[in-house]
């Protein structure tokens, strides 16, 4: 009877330890020396490339310094929510999140939560702790306005991409329009813009055109009454989408290497959309996707849109349906091609019941 009792509370760890793990869509992994890439794809039963991409790595780097923290999904269909998660906290190759606005909100205030146990890797996650900083550093020293904000460019002044940095963010903390920073170095709205590259900031004094407040460009037709999308009983929320893309319908071919979804071929240039209303999660660059969007649209769904370049929405900002949040991107050396995902507690699915016009 006495074994009895000491084996029971062993059991109720052990079995907390379980439902935690099968609760989250990764498992926290510590970097050990001899490790690659490839050895843990191997270890942990997953494709090398959504390793690397839920870590911020190319599949064939070197994996960072032991002692680091990776995250591993457990299924393709796992990567972006695994992704967002490693972004979020800084782990793997990502950098880490040093002030308050560089901090990502959770993707589901459930399935990742903000302190994590031990799981099966007996790593636990670290605590992520927030400094208040303003948007970016002073370029130079004396060019930070009192109360920690940048004073109007002055001609000849310079900005390093950093993490995060859009055109239009970059733009609007500089004062000055999207359309003279554009000029001023030789991109269009097409254009990608790397971490470490290094812009010029013309000369806010002579600006004619201010840089507008991003407006929500209202969908070029009305809607239909609200309805339910036909899909199973599984299906429990109530959340109809609209294609992002205008002038096409959702390709039928469903599935990427990162889980369900859909992936099509595109101009660059082409306008995205907001395929419901949503707050936005993240704008910014992913390495695999380029700049991408993470929108929450409540109830546990979120959608997912990769292959960007100009983006007109940043963290924290409201959208309505067919509103415009970004730019197809010119492909980075390959032809253009919109990424859209559809998470559901953090899990890709198959989005099309969800899409009008979508075909199962």
């Amino acid at each position: 009877m006495r074994r009895l009792m000491l084996f029971f509370p062993l059991l109720v760890v052990l079995t907390a330890c379980s439902a935690f793990a099968q609760e989250h869509p990764f498992t926290a992994y510590t970097v050990k020396a001899g490790d690659t890439v490839q050895s843990l794809a191997t270890r942990f039963g997953i494709e090398p490339a959504n390793l690397a991409a839920a870590n911020g790595l190319a599949e064939a780097d070197i994996l960072p310094s032991s002692g680091t923290v990776l995250l591993v999904p457990k299924s393709s269909g796992d990567v972006l929510a695994t992704l967002y998660e490693a972004k979020r906290r800084g782990l793997g190759a990502w950098p880490k999140p040093r002030y308050a606005d560089e901090f990502l909100t959770p993707l589901t205030g459930e399935a990742l939560k903000e302190e994590a146990a031990p799981v099966s890797s007996q790593t636990s996650l670290p605590k992520i702790e927030a400094q208040e900083s303003p948007f970016a550093a002073p370029e130079k020293p004396g060019d930070a306005a009192e109360g920690g904000k940048t004073p109007a460019a002055e001609r000849g002044s310079t900005h390093t991409v950093r993490e995060g940095d859009t055109l239009y963010r970059i733009s609007r903390h500089y004062g000055i329009s999207l359309t003279s920073l554009l000029l001023a170095n030789s991109l269009t709205e097409t254009s990608v813009i790397k971490i470490g590259e290094t812009l010029r900031i013309p000369d806010a004094a002579g600006r004619q055109d201010p840089a507008p407040e991003v407006r929500n460009d209202p969908p070029e037709k009305e809607t239909p009454a609200e309805q339910k999308p036909e899909a199973g009983p599984e299906q429990a929320p109530a959340l109809r989408l609209t294609w992002p893309l205008r002038g096409g319908t959702p390709p039928r071919a469903t599935g990427t290497s990162f889980g369900e979804g859909l992936s099509v071929k595109t101009r660059a240039g082409e306008p995205v959309h907001a395929a419901a209303d949503a707050t936005v999660l993240h704008g910014g660059w992913m390495r695999n996707f380029g700049n991408a969007v993470y929108l929450n649209h409540g109830e546990g769904m979120a959608t997912f849109y990769g292959g960007l370049g100009i983006l007109y929405v940043k963290a924290g900002e409201k959208v309505k349906r067919g509103s415009r949040i970004a730019l197809v991107g010119d492909g980075g050396g390959t032809e253009p091609r919109l990424f859209f995902h559809l998470l559901r507690e953090g899990k890709s699915v198959d989005p099309t019941p969800w899409l009008e016009g979508g075909h199962k």
